[in-house]
């Protein structure tokens, strides 16, 4: 089975080179609340709040439905109907959608990593210090750094701290993002 519609992602991905970095990194963020999402739907279904699952699943097929997830979005629609009409599900309908999130899952992080691997021969390496110094100035090219360095940044801080990390240089919180940069300084830098 096919869960994505390879040549719409590719189009969403390439549609601006400018903030491709911004848009990879949006959809990276969308992946790593993959499991998140799963377990809420989980703890929605046992605790029969419907209504809530119906709109968590609404925004998971929007979401991905943009990105090229056709089968997660019939799937998530049946779902949502049966909800809507029925105002229950079974876990076995949760798990068959729960699949398909995660194959859907798998698959866009395999060409978002040939997307990743092709900025990284772009961008240079990180310059940690240099980095930390731009938030704590809080200069907007910090920006620009974190969003070419995903990738060691993720290396670096782990999957989740640097998902943390991303949302706080969106929200531009960057005093937050520095503390988070703090304990991987080198040590000269780590007493500042």
């Amino acid at each position: 089975m096919q869960v994505i519609n390879r040549a719409k992602l590719d189009t969403v991905l390439q549609m601006s080179k400018q903030h491709q970095a911004q848009l990879i990194n949006m959809v990276q963020t969308m992946l790593n609340a993959a499991e998140d999402n799963i377990t809420l739907l989980q703890q929605q279904l046992l605790q029969q709040q419907y209504n809530e699952m119906q709109q968590l699943l609404h925004k998971i097929r929007g979401g991905f439905a943009t990105l090229g997830a056709e089968q997660l979005a019939i799937e998530s629609k049946q779902l949502e109907h049966q909800l809507e009409s029925t105002k229950q599900a079974s876990s076995d309908n949760l798990q068959a959608f729960v699949s398909v999130y995660r194959q859907t899952c798998l698959a866009i992080q395999t060409v978002l990593n040939g997307y990743q691997q092709t900025s990284e021969h772009d961008s240079a390496a990180l310059d940690i210090t240099r980095l930390h110094n731009l938030l704590l100035q809080q200069d907007m090219q910090a920006c620009d750094m974190a969003q070419n360095s995903q990738q060691a940044l993720t290396a670096m801080l782990g999957a989740n701290a640097a998902a943390d990390f991303s949302k706080l240089i969106a929200a531009l919180e960057f005093a937050k993002a520095a503390q988070l940069l703090q304990q991987h300084l080198p040590a000269s830098n780590n007493a500042v």
